[in-house]
């Protein structure tokens, strides 16, 4: 035998003589060690819950009209909160809307219906049927088309300016076989200033911002191609001192 293979015999031995004695050796009466990875499974499963076994923690805001959609939301992402809604009617109403359409939003369409007032608002003052008119219900289109109209030829301008929509309240909702329409009350501050076609202002005030309040209806048909969210109709809510020229209308 060689020197080499002895000192490997040797190293060999020293290493079997360390490995049992700290290792050990079994006789099958010692106590099973716990794997650490199959404790941390059990306990999983111990506490993972079947299905009838959770608290009801969800419900159902699905069920649309001819293809059923079904949508489980945590209780605390209910879709109607943080939104300003009028009573509990309206609240109720809002809710068989989104069973009857499982893509109606109320929170994005609160932020589109803002976005919407003021592009529609400005979009009058400038005489911008072509945007008007994709956004508008055909009456509320002619309504606010003839109006259009008869400023020019006063020979009037009109210069809008939506600076901010300060508050929306949810004021009716309804649902009518497929037709959904939604008013809203609307409050904006503006400033806006009417002038003739001598450019002499005789309406408004360049510098000074109103606070408007009007109520918008919106409306669409479920199931629909075109998911947008027309105008339907305009009014007054309350008395002001100045008021912008956008006409009540309905559809």
């Amino acid at each position: 035998m060689t020197t080499e293979l002895l000192i490997y015999a040797l190293i060999a031995g020293v290493l079997v003589f360390w490995l049992r004695n700290t290792l050990g050796t079994t006789h099958g009466e010692e106590r099973q060690r716990p794997n650490p990875l199959e404790q941390i499974l059990k306990d999983q499963a111990e506490h993972q819950q079947t299905p009838e076994q959770q608290p009801d923690r969800v419900f159902d805001i699905g069920m649309g009209l001819g293809k059923e959609k079904s949508v489980n939301l945590q209780i605390n992402d209910d879709p109607l909160k943080g939104l300003k809604i009028l009573n509990d009617d309206v609240r109720q109403s809002l809710r068989d809307i989104m069973r009857a359409d499982s893509s109606f939003d109320p929170k994005k369409f609160e932020s589109g219906a803002r976005d919407a007032f003021a592009i529609i608002v400005e979009a009058f003052a400038r005489g911008d049927s072509d945007t008007l008119s994709d956004l508008l219900a055909p009456n509320v289109f002619a309504t606010f088309a003839r109006v259009i109209e008869d400023r020019h030829a006063r020979g009037e301008t009109v210069s809008t300016d939506v600076h901010a929509v300060r508050d929306v309240e949810f004021i009716e909702a309804r649902l009518a076989a497929r037709d959904v329409s939604i008013a809203l009350r609307i409050t904006a501050e503006e400033s806006c200033v009417i002038r003739d076609r001598e450019n002499k202002i005789i309406s408004g005030h360049p510098d000074k911002i109103y606070t408007m309040v009007d109520v918008w209806v919106f409306g669409r048909e479920i199931g629909s191609r075109d998911p947008t969210w027309l105008l339907m109709e305009t009014r007054d809510d309350h008395q002001e001192d100045f008021k912008t020229p956008v006409p009540e209308a309905k559809g």
